[in-house]
């Protein structure tokens, strides 16, 4: 049986195009009572369409709120500095940072 060839790509071609996610010196933070604590500090990245990113760190090491600064889910009452922004075709289309 023949392989399908969709809009993303085929077996033997990796899809070409896609979305990357960039961000840049972003820092969040929170409170906890009465004291501002951070979060994240100064975190860069990048991902590419076609890569497996893995977001690894020890429990509190800020993964699921990075995530969430991505999806903007969950961020009520944080304070977010610095972009996120996301790409396609060299363009910018969006920056997540609220």
């Amino acid at each position: 049986m023949d392989s399908e060839v969709s809009d993303f790509g085929s077996p033997t071609e990796p899809h070409r195009h896609g979305v990357q996610l960039d961000w840049k010196n972003l820092t969040v933070t929170g409170k906890n009572g009465k004291n501002e604590v951070t979060i994240l500090n100064n975190v860069s990245g990048s991902t590419k369409p076609g890569e497996l990113m893995a977001i690894m760190g020890s429990s509190g090491a800020g993964k699921s709120t990075l995530m969430n600064v991505f999806t903007k889910r969950n961020i009520s009452g944080l304070k977010i500095k610095d972009a996120v922004f996301v790409r396609t075709d060299e363009t910018c289309v969006q920056n997540l940072a609220p």
